[in-house]
C-alpha cells in the first residue's frame, strides 16, 4: 500500500495543492505497478533452481549469456536460438512465446549485424494489443520470442556458476549485479510459467483526521504470485555493464 497527508497548514501556505495532489496520486499508482512487476519477475526466476541448468527434455533453462567458450556474460545470438530450441524441446506452444530483457540486452540487439533477418511478425498480433500496458517497451519479434525491456528484473545478490558448455552455452559465473533476462510463453492459462490472484484490487480511501487537522489518503491492494509450471519458463543471466 502507499499512503499520504495534506495538512491545512500546507493548504493555507501552498499555491498548488490540488495538482500536487493529483500528481501524487497518480505517482502512487505507478510506485504500485513498479512493486507489482518487480516481484512477478522476482518469482518468475526464484522458481528456477540456482547454479543448475534446470533441464527439461534434455536441454537447458537456465545459463548465462555469451555463447560456447565465452565469459563476456553478454547476450548472443546462440543464446536466443539456444532458448527457442530449448522452447521446441519442451514442447511449449509457439503462439505466445516472449522475453523480457534489460535494456542494456535491447543495445546488445541493437548492435548484432546478423540479426536483420531473423525479425518476423511485423504485426505483432495478439500479443500487445492484448496482454501488456503501454509503457512497457516492445523491441522486435526474434526467433518467435516478443522480445520486451524492463527495468525491473532480478539482480543477482551473489554469484552462480552455471556449466552449459554440454549444450554449446557458456561456461562461466553469473557476477554480483547481473540481471536474470525472462523467456516464458503466455499463450494461454495452462502454459503461463506464474500465476496471479488478485485479493484486493487497488482501492483509494479517504478520511479526515480532525486532531492533526490533515486530509489521509491511502492507496491498497492484495495479491499473490506463485509458479505454476517451469517447462515454459527461461533464464539467461547477463552483465549490465556492457553490451
Amino acid at each position: 500500500g502507499d499512503a499520504w497527508k495534506v495538512s491545512d497548514d500546507l493548504r493555507e501556505d501552498g499555491a498548488q495543492i490540488d495538482s500536487l495532489m493529483s500528481m501524487r496520486a497518480m505517482e502512487s499508482t505507478r510506485a504500485l505497478g513498479e512493486n507489482h512487476e518487480s516481484r512477478f519477475l522476482a518469482v518468475a526466476n526464484a522458481a528456477q533452481t540456482n547454479a543448475n541448468v534446470n533441464l527439461v527434455n534434455g536441454r537447458p533453462h537456465r545459463w548465462i549469456g555469451g555463447g560456447a567458450g565465452v565469459t563476456t556474460r553478454v547476450m548472443s545470438m546462440s543464446d536466443l536460438i539456444g532458448m527457442k530450441l530449448a522452447f521446441d524441446k519442451a514442447n511449449v506452444p509457439a503462439a505466445g512465446r516472449m522475453a523480457i530483457v534489460d535494456p542494456i540486452v535491447e543495445a546488445t540487439l541493437n548492435s548484432l549485424t546478423n540479426l536483420v533477418n531473423v525479425s518476423n511478425n511485423p504485426m505483432f498480433e495478439g500479443i500487445i494489443t492484448e496482454g501488456f500496458a503501454k509503457d512497457h517497451k516492445f523491441v522486435r519479434n526474434i526467433f518467435g520470442f516478443d522480445i520486451w525491456t524492463s527495468n525491473f528484473l532480478p539482480v543477482k545478490t551473489a554469484t552462480e556458476a552455471l556449466n552449459a558448455s554440454s549444450y554449446n552455452l557458456a561456461n562461466t559465473t553469473a557476477a554480483i549485479g547481473d540481471v536474470a533476462n525472462l523467456f516464458m510463453c503466455v499463450s494461454d492459462d495452462s502454459t503461463k510459467p506464474i500465476m496471479h490472484a488478485w485479493r484486493r484490487a487497488p482501492k483509494t480511501e479517504g478520511w479526515r483526521d480532525n486532531e492533526e487537522r490533515a486530509d489521509k489518503y491511502q492507496v491498497t491492494s492484495r495479491f499473490g504470485l506463485g509458479a505454476q509450471r517451469v517447462d515454459t519458463l527461461g533464464t539467461i543471466l547477463t552483465t549490465t555493464l556492457t553490451y
